[in-house]
This record gives C-alpha cells, sequence and structure tokens, in this order.
C-alpha cells in the first residue's frame, strides 16, 4: 500500500508506432477522489482505471492523464458513401429540371459535397495492453519504480 498520498508519477510505452502516456498526481485528501482525463477514444477505459487505482490507494486526491498518440499514418481509411451522393445527385437533378438548368454534374464537383468521402480512425487500441502501463504508472507513484508485465 502506498506510504504517502502526495506523489507524482509518470510512464510512457511505445509499441508498434503507438505512445500511451499515463500521468498520476496525488496529494493528500480525506477521501478518495479520482479524477481520469482520457481521449474520448479511450472512455471505455475509464471505469477499469477507476477500479485498478481502487485497488493500490485508498484516501487522496488522484489525477490520472492518459493520453494516446499514434505515428502509423496507414490508421485512416477513406469511406464512399454511396447512398448519399445518390441522394445529392437525385435532388440536383430535380433542380436542373425545375429550374430549366443545365444539368452539368460532374463525379469531382459531387465528390466535395459533404460526407460523400468520410476519413475514418481505424481503431487503434487492439493490441494495447491497458493495465500495463497503468500498473507502470501506479509503480513510479509507489516509488517501487519497476515496469510491471502484462
Amino acid at each position: 500500500m502506498i506510504k504517502s498520498m502526495t506523489g507524482f508519477g509518470r510512464c510512457e510505452i511505445e509499441e508498434d508506432n503507438r505512445k500511451i502516456t499515463v500521468e498520476i498526481k496525488s496529494v493528500n485528501h480525506r477521501y478518495l477522489d479520482v479524477n481520469v482525463k482520457l481521449p474520448k477514444k479511450l472512455s471505455f477505459f475509464e471505469s477499469a482505471v477507476r477500479n485498478l487505482i481502487k485497488e493500490y490507494i485508498q484516501r487522496g486526491k488522484v489525477d490520472i492523464f492518459i493520453t494516446c498518440e499514434d505515428f502509423n499514418e496507414a490508421n485512416f481509411s477513406l469511406k464512399y458513401n454511396e447512398e448519399l451522393a445518390g441522394e445529392y445527385l437525385k435532388y440536383l437533378q430535380q433542380m436542373a429540371e425545375h429550374f430549366q438548368l443545365e444539368n452539368d454534374i460532374r463525379v469531382s464537383t459531387l465528390s466535395r459535397y459533404p460526407d460523400v468521402f468520410i476519413m475514418e480512425e481505424q481503431d487503434i487500441l487492439a493490441p494495447i495492453r491497458s493495465d500495463r502501463v497503468t500498473m507502470s504508472a501506479i509503480a513510479s507513484l509507489t516509488g517501487q519504480g519497476s515496469v510491471v508485465a502484462a
């Protein structure tokens, strides 16, 4: 168990073109108050992080900051929304008929409309072992200083 409620720990782990950074800061407090700051894509880890902290810390104000950087350029994919493009085309043709205008629609023009092409971020979290990173930061905070293997 932690001897002092005041401390700071930081751990960075780089694997497969990704870097996960966990910082834990704690100060004296009457009760256990855990504040977790995560990127939105990691928000599902929040309850696991809270439960893990509760195993090691009984009281104090604990702030946990977790960041995730992905250095892999191949983590985005381009998706074509055929249904939406069809809707745009249908309405553009209706407008051309209704206002007796020349229908000069080109693929390049249609592709510029919102959400016809969508950049989607691939799931970067599958191979990440979050417990190992968090445990490393806890070990640093408690003064053990060793990395806990997964």
